[in-house]
């Protein structure tokens, strides 16, 4: 994996339990199922979601919104961006997912995380800045409207899913701050990613 890696298409979404990413150079074959700022392809944006390695939790890389495809900065301009990862869980039961995230932004530019089935279409585009209504229900969200943080964060949720069902676990990156104030501040990142069967046992990060 390059230090940036802007642009990803997903891979097989079946995966083992229990899951860990770190968005590592260890862990390029599993970044390969993620998918990076789904947009239009002729679409030019002033914000992206990049593997790199200015923020991270733990490690050397984690995986941010940047403006200039190496900081961890946000801009002025209207944007949404998703960043995101089909799964397919092997047996029904309880998960709980878990993630470190850094949503330093401002309150019109904010993170949102959350788990809807495949299926569901991440719609919006860079115009709004807005997530849209049909996003924006508690039965999709696990993290809302995240924002002004100055450090890192840890956040679990424990969900029912459902085997044979893909389902998409996503990251939602906002902006609709026009105000110029906060051009250049820390954006939002997100960093170990861990899904674990309540049956069996959470995964060890070994990366350095």
């Amino acid at each position: 994996m390059s230090s940036v890696l802007a642009h990803v298409c997903a891979g097989t979404s079946l995966v083992n339990m229990p899951y860990s990413m770190s968005f590592e150079e260890a862990e390029a074959t599993e970044a390969a199922n993620w998918v990076l700022n789904n947009r239009e392809a002729d679409g030019t944006y002033p914000e992206n979601w990049i593997i790199g390695e200015e923020l991270h939790s733990e490690g050397k890389h984690s995986l941010y919104i940047s403006r200039d495809w190496v900081t961890a900065r946000f801009d002025s301009a209207r944007t949404i961006m998703y960043a995101y990862r089909d799964i397919e869980f092997p047996a029904d039961g309880f998960y709980d997912i878990s993630y470190d995230y850094y949503a330093a932004g401002c309150e019109n530019a904010t993170l949102y995380v959350g788990l809807c089935l495949a299926s569901h279409e991440l719609v919006g585009t860079n115009k709004s800045g807005v997530l849209p209504a049909s996003l924006n229900i508690d039965e999709f969200l696990l993290l809302k409207n995240a924002h002004g943080a100055t450090a890192w964060q840890h956040a679990s949720h424990r969900k029912h899913l459902v085997a044979g069902r893909e389902y998409r676990l996503y990251f939602a990156w906002t902006n609709n701050n026009e105000k110029h104030d906060h051009v250049q501040t820390v954006s939002a990142a997100i960093d170990n990613v861990q899904i674990t069967s309540c049956v069996c046992a959470a995964p060890v990060n070994l990366t350095a």
